[in-house]
């Protein structure tokens, strides 16, 4: 599945919910169902240092395709990043490059994270950086 297509998966799911905390609470589902964060990455090399919630992310890129893994101590980061790893995650380092970010503005997210947007923008800027330097 292309980035593309995957964004307009999470833009229909965020936009199913009338209610806004209901798009919350299916964010921090998403965080929930995240897979264990392994500890020996838990350092500040992995650190997103914009994210005003300790952030961690670490990706492994094999044959072309970039693994992304996450952990946040906070649920509503926590829940964000799990949006971008299954965005991110599962793709080559060129369609992460060349995907223009969309869903968070199209589901109105955007307005709602306003007060996190240098920290997004930190994560944004870190998983491309890897899938730069995976090509």
């Amino acid at each position: 599945m292309t980035v593309d297509e995957k964004q307009k998966i999470i833009e229909e799911e965020l936009l199913s919910y009338d209610d806004w905390d209901d798009r919350i609470s299916y964010i921090i589902e998403k965080g929930y169902a995240l897979p264990e964060y392994p500890l020996q990455f838990k350092t500040n090399e992995f650190l997103i240092k914009e994210c005003q919630s300790k952030l961690w992310i670490y990706c492994e890129c094999k044959n072309e395709i970039c693994y992304f893994l996450a952990h946040s101590e906070t649920v509503i980061t926590k829940g964000i990043v799990a949006l971008f790893i299954e965005l991110y995650s599962n793709v080559t380092p060129t369609e992460i490059l060349n995907t223009p970010i969309t869903f968070l503005e199209k589901s109105g997210m955007l307005k709602l994270f306003s007060n996190r947007i240098t920290g997004i923008n930190g994560l944004i800027k870190t998983m491309h950086q890897y899938a730069i330097n995976a090509k």
